[in-house]
């Protein structure tokens, strides 16, 4: 009886590891496989959702910078923005370039 039990733990170990190889692949495909950031490293951002004094977005500039990286995250970088930009630091990987 307990040897069929460790048989049945097993396979369902075994089971259980094929779905999260599975889950794992299938996610990874989806993410965005972006330059790498360092600390130190020169960016630019994108100001498609950043508000500007001009009087048509369509003669806005869609880039500024360059402004050092301050932290690194998976998909994320904070930039040391000018004290006069009132918007969150934090950017999402599509939205800053090197």
């Amino acid at each position: 009886m307990a040897n069929r039990f460790k048989r049945i733990l097993a396979q369902l170990k075994a089971l259980a590891r094929i779905s999260q190889q599975r889950y794992k692949d299938n996610t990874n495909t989806r993410r965005d496989k972006s330059a790498l950031f360092y600390k130190g490293n020169i960016v630019i951002v994108s100001l498609e959702n950043i508000k500007t004094n001009r009087p048509k977005k369509k003669w806005d500039n869609k880039w500024d910078g360059p402004y050092p990286v301050l932290v690194v995250y998976q998909g994320a970088v904070i930039v040391d923005l000018l004290n006069h930009i009132r918007v969150n630091k934090s950017f999402y990987t599509s939205k800053v370039r090197l």
